[in-house]
């Protein structure tokens, strides 16, 4: 009992020194209102630098009606916003990126003790909504644990949500649930057979972007985040985003500048994310912008065919060290054969153009296992990553820097041309990542990448469907994927795909 006391005080006491280091940079709104929990369900690392949850948060923060509160996977029962207990809500909005955090949202329910079929809720429990790119791109899998689902795009679901739910508010919760039916976008288990056009917002410049504070135990630091793009008009054939997020759409510079604070800190960096943030037609414009603000630059990736002289030199302007490049395919051919035409030359010139501007610290994506990959097409990746290695070395005035390769499993998507593809077995799997790890230490380049394992459970879960719900309940009373699939009777089902 002594030890659990100690337990929860030290949770208690992390949770208050971390929330002390947020830097707020945009006013919440203290009221009285309609309780609404916006839940990551990641740890409050990674929470705070997603910029969906913070979309949500600032929708809500702008409603008269609403209150808005965070939630993290690391503190699932009470707002980060004001310490309000989750289940207490009126809404309980979960975004979701990526399959792996499925059993995790159901885990957050069981521990607010909210019951996991939509039927059972009871009058004081919040309406469960999920949404995010994973469950845009498979929603079956969390359909038996949420009263709505939302697909695509969240700033138009949202702005119907919290009409309907603030004219229905007192009416009761079946009734407000009721009157959410027909929301554009949005699906439940009952209408799960009808076809659901995802939303897409088109005017990006309608909206803010960017979170409302900033902390420097975020995964990418203390930046301010903007999203400057979003959707790809590329369509490589492995890849979510060209897929369900649509065309590429892009923020104008005026409207980056009208959404960056005005007093923000001098230590605080500006970030640039989007899939196709090179792409944006103003590029070169927002990189020259953020130079005359005399902050560090922080942009997550970009393609290498995206970088050219001018390019390379702003980075290099914005004191950007480091930059990773999506190569995803070790050889041209194969770039070819999975929808990303980009040849060896464009790979190595850009290596060689970010080297001599200055950014001497390279990360190279990697994806292994993609469809008709060959012995052939891992050993050019691993020459790849010698030359690249060599062009580091080769520029006179500049010190060689890191190079690393973060080489991750292909997981089939719906959706995309790749969606029935079969993965590569897990062992065939582990044998080339070894491959991969063993050519990348011997030419001194750092290693990282996803495991195997939690890849193959990813494409399980993004292949599967409302069966999945009692392996997600087994998971998140903390028993193993494997054993849960088992113990449902489902391994037999997905043998093809865990194995």
């Amino acid at each position: 009992m002594k030890h659990a006391k100690r337990g929860k005080h030290r949770r208690q006491l992390r949770r208050k020194e971390t929330l002390a280091e947020e830097v707020w940079l945009m006013p919440r709104k203290k009221r009285d209102g309609l309780r609404a929990v916006i839940c990551c369900p990641s740890r409050y690392e990674l929470a705070m630098s997603s910029l969906g949850m913070w979309s949500l948060f600032g929708l809500l923060n702008d409603h008269p009606a609403f209150v808005p509160g965070r939630l993290v996977s690391n503190w699932p029962l009470r707002s980060l916003d004001g310490g309000h207990r989750a289940a207490s809500a009126t809404l309980f909005a979960f975004t979701i990126n990526w399959e792996l955090g499925f059993p995790e949202m159901v885990r957050i329910l069981l521990e607010n003790g909210i019951p996991l079929k939509p039927r059972e809720r009871r009058e004081s429990d919040p309406i469960v909504v999920a949404g995010g790119m994973a469950v845009t791109m498979n929603p079956a899998p969390l359909l038996p644990f949420c009263d709505l689902v939302a697909l695509g795009d969240g700033e138009m679901v949202m702005a119907s949500l919290m009409e309907r739910l603030r004219e229905s508010y007192g009416m009761g919760r079946d009734e407000m649930v009721r009157s959410l039916e027909g929301v554009p976008g949005t699906m439940t288990a009952d209408s799960s057979s009808e076809r659901v056009v995802p939303n897409r917002t088109d005017e990006l410049d309608l909206f803010r972007t960017g979170p409302f504070a900033v902390t420097s135990r975020a995964q990418l630091g203390k930046t301010f985040l903007m999203e400057i793009s979003r959707g790809c008009d590329r369509g490589c054939y492995f890849c979510g985003v060209s897929h369900w997020k649509g065309r590429s759409r892009h923020r104008s510079l005026d409207a980056l500048k009208a959404s960056l604070p005005r007093d923000l800190p001098e230590d605080v960096a500006v970030g640039l994310i989007g899939a196709s943030a090179g792409d944006h037609p103003e590029l070169k414009h927002i990189l020259d912008w953020v130079c005359s603000l005399k902050r560090k630059l922080c942009i997550p990736s970009l393609r290498p065919d995206q970088v050219d002289d001018e390019v390379a030199t702003l980075l290099a302007r914005n004191d950007v060290r480091s930059i990773s490049l999506g190569v995803e395919a070790g050889s041209e051919v194969l770039r070819t054969k999975v929808g990303k035409k980009m040849t060896d030359e464009c790979v190595l010139s850009t290596c060689k153009r970010l080297t001599q501007a200055g950014i001497r610290n390279i990360k190279v994506y990697l994806l292994y296992g993609l469809p008709g990959e060959t012995s052939e097409d891992l050993q050019r990746a691993e020459e790849l990553l010698g030359e690249i290695r060599e062009i580091q070395y080769s520029i006179r005035g500049v010190k060689a820097g890191k190079l690393t390769v973060s080489a991750n499993p292909f997981v089939p998507k719906k959706g995309t041309p790749f969606r029935d593809e079969r993965m590569p077995s897990f062992d065939e799997l582990m044998e080339r990542r070894k491959r991969l790890r063993m050519a990348a230490r011997k030419l001194g380049v750092g290693f990282a990448g996803e495991s195997p394992r939690l890849a193959k459970t990813q494409a399980a879960f993004s292949r599967g469907g409302e069966e999945l719900a009692d392996v997600f309940t087994q998971m998140a009373r903390g028993v193993p994927s494997a054993r849960a699939f088992r113990n449902v009777g489902l391994s037999g089902q997905y043998e093809q795909i865990l194995n």
